[in-house]
């Protein structure tokens, strides 16, 4: 859904809308005071999800990732040193 976060810049108060149509925005107001002198403030966006694969850029995700394979049994020139000592 387009909810959109808004700052009155005339009594501060801090409101947010469901905007559909752009031209909405126009006749937009303060609920508190009523002022059209208004602006739209950026927001944070979260998504969940019981997959844990589908967002896989996301960097908690990551982490567990990176900590799995520090946990895995070394492989390589760190497994072939223990035979040659």
């Amino acid at each position: 859904m387009p909810i959109f976060e808004y700052d009155c810049l005339d009594c501060g108060e801090r409101f947010d809308e469901l905007i559909m149509d752009r031209e909405e925005e126009k006749d937009l107001t303060c609920p508190s005071c009523r002022s059209g002198n208004i602006e739209r403030r950026f927001s944070s966006f979260s998504l969940a999800s019981s997959d844990p694969e589908k967002f896989a850029n996301d960097p908690s995700a990551q982490r567990d990732k990176v900590q799995e394979k520090m946990e895995q049994p070394k492989v390589g020139m760190e497994y072939l040193d223990q035979f040659f000592r």
